[in-house]
């Protein structure tokens, strides 16, 4: 018997499972989205919250560098498991081995990829949420020309007391900097075995990025800068 979500998603197969729970490959029955599309349903209580997180957070969001929610589930809907659709994206996780491999002794495709997860981090915090979870495997290639969405916002804390079912977490101030050290890991990850001399500037970007809270760079929109001018 085929599985349709919402009376729109149509499943067309089982791409894995998550730590939110089951992820689906979806066609839109209305047509509305021709291209494929990735449906992620909870699969326990657990889960159901990161889903109803990462529903409010997209819904606040919209940047070329965050990925696009299509659709989702009402995340008030009793005894219903939340969902949320997003566009299947061709390049995989900026973490796969052989993604990786394509950064090496190349800075400025370093810096390309870590300026516009900065950028898309600057309208995360303007919207007063905290990511949390910035990592390779959470940022997700599609385009043809390097172009990267971040993704994944299941561990996000909202500055504000924004409700989404149970979500009634309040992130502290400092908390923003956690996101500095995730990018900062992100880009340490990717010029990993570069021994060309033009990382010197990343280097120096990096020892204020990963580093303790009193010297960490507290803001975003100074990584952004910092990014710009490599």
């Amino acid at each position: 018997m085929e599985q349709i979500f919402g009376d729109r998603w149509k499943v067309g197969g089982r791409l894995g499972a998550g730590v939110s729970g089951d992820l689906f490959l979806v066609e839109d029955l209305t047509g509305e989205h021709s291209g494929p599309c990735v449906l992620k349903s909870a699969s326990n209580a657990s889960g159901g919250r990161r889903v109803a997180r990462e529903i409010v957070a997209l819904g606040r969001l919209c940047h070329p560098g965050i990925v696009p929610m299509l659709d989702h589930a009402p995340i008030k809907k009793p005894c219903a498991p939340p969902y949320l659709v997003l566009p299947l994206a061709s390049g995989g996780a900026l973490g796969d081995p052989a993604r990786l491999r394509a950064f090496k002794n190349k800075p400025r495709k370093i810096v390309a990829v870590a300026l516009q997860i900065a950028t898309a981090l600057v309208v995360v915090h303007e919207a007063e949420i905290v990511h949390r979870d910035v990592s390779l495997q959470n940022i997700l290639c599609h385009g043809p020309q390097g172009e990267v969405w971040l993704a994944d916002f299941g561990l996000c804390l909202f500055r504000l007391d924004h409700r989404a079912g149970e979500v009634i977490e309040t992130a502290k101030p400092r908390a923003f900097a956690q996101d500095v050290y995730g990018l900062g890991k992100v880009i340490e990850a990717l010029k990993e075995g570069c021994v060309c001399q033009e990382t010197a500037p990343l280097d120096r970007l990096l020892a204020t990025m990963i580093c303790p809270l009193p010297a960490r760079l507290q803001s975003m929109r100074q990584v952004a800068a910092a990014l710009a001018a490599i």
